[in-house]
């Protein structure tokens, strides 16, 4: 009965993927790429990236599991969901994160970045645990008696130092970051002009703006400058959206990110 409904399950999660691949949105999508159907493309790029982002994130999940397990993992409740062999999992965890990761790196016809990696890192932190849960289900007794080993605190508390530090409050952890834009100024310096530039293009009736591109900017808020050339996509979504009787561009881009180390640098040489 149990294998029977594994097929089941693995069956309907492969007619999801050929459902999401398949769906209007994403053909829509396609045919503004520069390969309309890159099948294989897809499939090998979705091979790889989900490989070099396993290596890239499991050190965290690594340090974050030793949190976990002493904190969490040995005190949940045997069930029958954690009861399920080592092979069946990870066939699943593979569909599953493909599920995630083929459709819209079909859809772009590029590699995933941006909110649509972080969705997939969602999938990665869900079905690691999992794992780590099946795993500490089926050797709790061998867990429980390394737990009780004398030197067990210092270890975990090692592994939530460097998890901390390495990971949530890395000095360029996007967290950090955050913090580092407002206590530089950073953000305070690009909303002001942003601002004066709102305020020059509304004063003007007429010809071209011409605003001064940003120098260093925040990168918790800074996307993209505006064109140097006024009849540009941006820049005429800009005159459209703010409903200007004018027209605007920049100056050449010059736009550029300092890293947090930096900022700070540069705060404590001001301050001395």
């Amino acid at each position: 009965m149990k294998e029977k409904r594994f097929y089941i399950m693995t069956l309907i999660s492969i007619l999801s993927i050929i459902l999401v691949i398949l769906s209007p949105g994403n053909s829509i999508r396609m045919d503004g790429q520069l390969s309309g159907h890159p099948y294989i493309w897809t499939l090998l790029i979705s091979t790889f990236q989900t490989i070099s982002w396993a290596i890239l994130w499991l050190p965290t999940l690594i340090l974050a599991t030793f949190i976990y397990i002493p904190m969490i993992g040995i005190h949940i409740p045997s069930c029958k969901i954690w009861n399920i062999k080592i092979s069946h999992y990870i066939i699943f965890t593979i569909i599953t994160v493909f599920l995630a990761h083929i459709p819209p790196t079909l859809g772009l016809s590029s590699v995933m970045i941006g909110r649509t990696a972080n969705a997939l890192y969602f999938f990665y932190i869900l079905l690691y645990f999992i794992g780590v849960q099946i795993i500490i289900e089926k050797n709790k007794e061998r867990i429980a008696d390394f737990l009780s080993f004398k030197y067990t605190h210092i270890i975990c508390g090692s592994a939530t130092f460097c998890f901390i530090f390495l990971g949530s409050l890395n000095l360029e952890s996007p967290i950090c970051t955050a913090y580092m834009d407002i206590i530089s100024g950073k953000a305070q310096a690009y909303n002001q002009q942003w601002n004066n530039r709102n305020h020059m293009a509304q004063e003007t009736n007429s010809g071209i703006v011409i605003f001064n591109s940003f120098d260093i900017v925040p990168k918790t808020i800074y996307i993209n400058d505006l064109e140097d050339k006024a009849n540009a996509q941006f820049c005429n979504a800009y005159a459209e959206y703010y409903q200007l009787d004018c027209q605007v561009q920049t100056t050449a881009r010059h736009a550029r990110f300092t890293t947090n180390f930096e900022t700070l640098f540069t705060i404590g040489k001001a301050m001395r």
